[in-house]
């Protein structure tokens, strides 16, 4: 799993370094032009890889729902940048046992017009805080990952002019070093693969 998490990390690395140079160029040339609105979000995302399991009970690390507010700086060019904070949040009751996961993810995403309405982008994410709790009736647990850094891919498209919809693919993998979790297949590891699809709806103020 190491060598793909590095393999994905160079990928989107490479590709940012693409998407930020017209961005950069757009801010430098027409900086005083720029304009700044305001917008709120909802994600549902769906788990891509791995569930982990807790006495008996597999949980899917990257299922959530995401509330979201940032803003977005641009003008009538091509490209944008949008910035984001929000809280992800997933709860089971998987049987014996109440799971739950949160964390807030920071996001940092370059945007690139294609006619008036569709929209595609590609940025980074900083995850902070996440946590994992699980509840049973002869024990519970408490697991504080280390904050971790992941990276997006998103296609959207604006039906009207402040309402936009989209669908993205977030990357990240969850550690904590003293920690090893259990996987269906038999196998542990200390990682977690938290990537997902996801859809969201947003309106723009």
């Amino acid at each position: 799993m190491k060598e793909y998490t590095r393999a994905v990390a160079a990928l989107f690395g490479l590709c940012a370094m693409f998407a930020v140079q017209p961005v950069a160029a757009q801010i430098r040339d027409r900086g005083s032009d720029l304009e700044t609105s305001v917008f709120v979000a909802a994600q549902l995302s769906a788990g891509l890889r791995e569930t982990f399991s807790f006495q008996g009970d597999d949980f899917d690390i990257g299922d959530g729902t995401t509330l979201a507010i940032g803003a977005e700086l641009g003008d009538d060019g091509p490209w944008l940048t949008r910035i984001s904070i929000g809280y992800t949040f997933h709860s089971a009751d998987t049987g014996p046992s109440d799971n739950e996961f949160s964390v807030f993810p920071i996001d940092l995403v370059f945007v690139h017009r294609l006619g008036a309405s569709a929209e595609v982008g590609i940025g980074g994410s900083y995850y902070a805080s996440p946590k994992y709790e699980a509840d049973s009736p002869t024990e519970s647990q408490e697991i504080e990952f280390d904050d971790q850094f992941g990276f997006l891919l998103e296609a959207s498209y604006a039906p009207a002019r402040l309402f936009r919809i989209g669908a993205r693919y977030n990357y990240v993998t969850y550690s904590l070093s003293d920690t090893r979790f259990n996987f269906p297949d038999g196998s542990n590891d200390n990682e977690l693969d938290g990537s997902a699809l996801s859809v969201y709806a947003a309106i723009t103020f």
